[in-house]
C-alpha cells in the first residue's frame, strides 16, 4: 500500500481503517504460517541425508552404545605386513 492509498482508506473513515486493519493482520497471520510450514519443512530436509553431505547412517537415531572401561582400548599392532585371514 502507498501513502496514496493508506490517505484514501484514512479518508473514508473509522470503519474503513478498522476494515482495512483486519485485512492486514489476516495477511500478516497467513504470512506467520507459511513461515512456521516452511521452517518445519526445512528442519525435515536438513536431517534427510539423501540431499545433504551427512552419511545416511545420520538420519537414523542409534542406541547407545557400550563404552569401554577405562583402560580396555584396543591394542595396536605394531608394523603389521600381512593381513591374513583364520578360516
Amino acid at each position: 500500500m502507498n501513502r496514496r492509498e493508506a490517505e484514501k482508506i484514512y479518508i473514508a473513515g473509522k470503519e474503513a481503517v478498522i476494515d482495512a486493519l483486519y485485512r492486514m493482520q489476516a495477511g500478516i497471520n497467513a504470512l506467520e504460517n507459511q513461515v512456521q510450514l516452511l521452517t518445519e519443512t526445512v528442519a525435515k530436509l536438513s536431517k534427510n541425508s539423501s540431499i545433504s553431505h551427512k552419511a545416511p547412517s545420520s538420519d537414523i537415531v542409534k542406541p547407545n552404545k557400550k563404552k569401554l572401561k577405562p583402560g580396555s582400548k584396543r591394542k595396536k599392532v605394531a608394523n603389521l605386513d600381512r593381513l591374513s585371514m583364520n578360516r
